[in-house]
């Protein structure tokens, strides 16, 4: 599915939520992720967005076995540039200091009890908050990564406006 360059501009950055510019969720029993994002992306320098230097959505869709979840690292953003081979990596997460924590005596949960249970989300992140992009010009082949998975890539050029 094509979606619009400017259509992009209206994602709900850094949210779980379905928008226009999601992918749409492949029937079942398809497993696994999938990815949207602008073919170009501008930015102007001292102008920040999302506190970062431009905004790249990247919108997404996940369905994973709960078991491959458990102990893993999360969901992974991968950005690379083709022209100078650097690899850019960054986890999708987000550290709320006022969350409560976990019950000490709880019995952490084990890939065997979430066996035969899946999981799926969206997820509209800015590409450049989770991933430490240079801000400059530059071409990036971008997937993602998440419960032994990874998604398509999707190419994103980034150009100073």
């Amino acid at each position: 599915m094509s979606v619009d360059d400017a259509r992009f501009q209206t994602v709900p950055l850094n949210t779980g939520a379905q928008n226009p510019c999601s992918p749409p969720a492949p029937a079942l029993p398809w497993l696994g992720l999938v990815i949207q994002a602008p073919a170009t992306v501008g930015f102007r320098p001292g102008r920040p967005v999302d506190e970062r230097f431009t905004a790249i959505p990247v919108c997404g869709f996940y369905r994973v076995e709960l078991s491959k979840v458990i102990g893993g690292p999360g969901l992974v953003l991968v950005a690379s540039d083709p022209a100078s081979g650097q690899v850019y990596r960054g986890p999708m997460l987000d550290v709320d200091a006022g969350s409560p924590r976990p019950n000490p005596h709880a019995k952490p949960l084990q890939p065997e009890d979430a066996a035969g249970i899946l999981t799926d989300a969206y997820f509209n992140p800015n590409l450049a908050r989770y991933v430490a992009l240079p801000a400059a010009e530059a071409v990036y082949d971008v997937h993602a990564e998440y419960a032994g998975l990874r998604s398509n890539t999707v190419r994103i050029r980034v150009m100073r406006r």
